[in-house]
């Protein structure tokens, strides 16, 4: 979904909690369409049973998701290289965390010593 706006960066993408979330979750599956026809055009999209409509369109004119006709949302290529680079930096924070740990781990042995 294409709008006159410029797209946000990734980087700001990623310090977006929010927005963040919402891609997780319908990379996840739990944004659905519901209401009276699943399969309906005017169907709600839903998650945890909250309309959560205006969030994906935010996501789709980011070109994070596609929201098809019919069906539950799509996480859309833009998207998934986003939620692959926030994996990787996610789990870089948790080795740097890991090594940290241990020199303080190492540190605390040496002065109580």
């Amino acid at each position: 979904m294409r709008s006159n706006r410029s797209r946000r960066s990734d980087r700001d993408l990623l310090e977006d909690a929010h927005a963040l979330g919402m891609l997780r979750a319908v990379a996840s599956g739990l944004v659905v369409r519901g209401g009276e026809e699943t399969r309906s055009v005017a169907a709600a999209y839903l998650l945890d049973g909250e309309q959560v409509r205006l969030s994906m369109v935010g996501l789709a004119r980011e070109d994070l998701i596609l929201m098809p006709i019919s069906g539950p949302p799509r996480v859309a290529p833009r998207g998934r290289r986003l939620l692959e680079g926030w994996l990787r930096a996610d789990l870089s924070r948790a080795f740097a965390l890991a090594e940290l740990l241990v020199w303080l781990k190492t540190l605390l042995t040496y002065l109580t010593r």
